[in-house]
């Protein structure tokens, strides 16, 4: 698909044993486990990923691999079209077999050397990007809209309209589940109301902080579980890792930090989302996923 925005690459953390989807994932990666779709499809969650990418425009998805897994994912992606392989499939799924090689020309690999934190994880990806901004995508978390725009193309419509702050999918919950997730507060665009100038961030706050602090218009704020990356991210998270190394430092480099510090400075957006995202990554969330995604 013609790319007609700002947004030519994305990234997708996948590195990981998922050891909380064991034993399945001692024969399996996690971001390959199958979730139903609409259309009847049995497919690997990261596929969904990848279509909803696709579908955007995107040009270049780097996927985020540990050491020792490229060899599957790349045996997923990266194939010689087989025309008698083609022809044995049922006429539908031969759609996607065509997909998957389409999309698999976009996909690259990156190797996670060392587990450092999902800040270091999506750091990894720096070099490749020489300075543009990219889609940030959660390796276990499908997205859903509810509406005729895809969760991600309604994130790249804001940064368009913007065309300078990172931006941090968001969704109301309630404040007595603020420790569970990333808080953001600030004011809403008065033209969009969509739109939230973002003035801060706190990950997993007490309830009683959230109440006190972190309500917008009486209502709480968090994370949806999708982004957009500027290079001011990078650049406070590179500087964070050279850091910790320079003192020796072995705690994980996390990636809120990064979003406090763009908040504090005024670079960052929240865009409330119309749509709905669903874990893949713990078994009860994972039964959810598999029994409404498709619905």
């Amino acid at each position: 698909m013609m790319n007609d925005h700002n947004i030519r690459k994305a990234v997708i953390p996948i590195a990981g044993s998922g050891t909380r989807m064991f034993p399945e994932t001692f024969f399996i990666k996690k971001a390959l486990l199958p979730v139903p779709g609409k259309d009847g499809a049995v497919k690997p969650a990261l596929l969904y990923m990848l279509e909803e990418l696709d579908e955007c425009g995107i040009d270049e998805i780097y996927l985020i691999v540990g050491e020792g897994e490229e060899e599957e994912y790349n045996r997923a992606f990266h194939f010689d079209y087989d025309d008698s392989y083609e022809a044995r499939l049922p006429q539908k799924s031969r759609v996607y077999y065509r997909k998957i090689f389409e999309i698999g020309r976009k996909v690259r690999f990156i190797i996670q050397k060392d587990k450092k934190g999902f800040g270091h994880a999506v750091y990894q990806a720096n070099e490749y990007l020489n300075g543009e901004p990219c889609v940030l995508l959660l390796g276990d978390f499908l997205y859903k809209s509810s509406c005729d725009i895809s969760c991600t193309r309604q994130m790249i419509d804001a940064f368009d309209a913007d065309g300078e702050r990172s931006v941090v999918g968001i969704r109301e919950i309630p404040v007595s589940d603020s420790r569970n997730y990333g808080v953001l507060c600030g004011d809403f665009r008065s033209e969009d109301h969509r739109i939230m100038y973002v003035n801060e961030m706190v990950e997993k706050p007490e309830e009683k902080f959230a109440a006190d602090r972190l309500l917008v218009e009486g209502k709480c704020y968090a994370t949806f579980g999708n982004y957009i990356l500027t290079s001011d991210i990078f650049g406070y998270v590179g500087h964070q890792i050279d850091e910790k190394e320079r003192r020796g430092d072995l705690s994980e480099t996390d990636l809120t930090s990064a979003f406090s510090d763009a908040a504090g400075h005024g670079r960052l957006l929240g865009v409330l989302i119309e749509g709905q995202s669903y874990d893949i990554g713990l078994p009860e969330k994972y039964v959810e996923t598999f029994m409404e995604y498709g619905m």
